[in-house]
């Protein structure tokens, strides 16, 4: 069985390749909602579904890396987060400033340029009356009340 958040590959089918996560399951047993990374949304048997790990390959918007190369006065600069995926590129926010585009990149010059996967990455949103939030903000305003 699958976990919500889980990335997941499809082995096999029209879309055979295509990258996602689990952002629910069906009332039907074996039946899983995904969310691709272009952002289309569909349901697939979990005969077709390989889980993977997290990876530069296996992004979806609203993840964070790091470049491991860029500093200031010595200390690792923050994150940044992806924004939408457009064909095979990403946008990424400035450091820190995720409201704030740095550039459009591909998954290959990200590993060229030294990116990884920032550790404690949400695996999840959290879609409230529509809108998608990060799983930590929402968190963090139940603790608020």
């Amino acid at each position: 069985m699958l976990s919500k958040g889980a990335r997941i590959k499809l082995i096999d089918g029209l879309y055979k390749g295509r990258i996602g996560k689990i952002i629910g399951q069906e009332e039907v047993e074996g039946v899983y909602k995904i969310e691709y990374q272009n952002g289309i949304r569909d349901v697939e048997l979990e005969a077709v579904l390989e889980e993977i790990p997290l990876t530069l390959d296996s992004l979806m918007e609203g993840d964070e890396v790091r470049n491991g190369n860029a500093t200031v006065n010595g200390k690792q600069v923050g994150s940044r987060m992806l924004g939408v995926f457009c064909g095979n590129c990403i946008v990424l926010s400035e450091f820190g400033e995720h409201n704030r585009v740095l550039g459009i990149y591909t998954v290959q010059q990200l590993k060229d340029e030294g990116y990884t996967v920032k550790e404690g990455t949400p695996s999840d949103t959290i879609e409230v009356e529509g809108k998608k939030y990060k799983r930590e903000d929402v968190e963090k305003l139940k603790e608020v009340k």
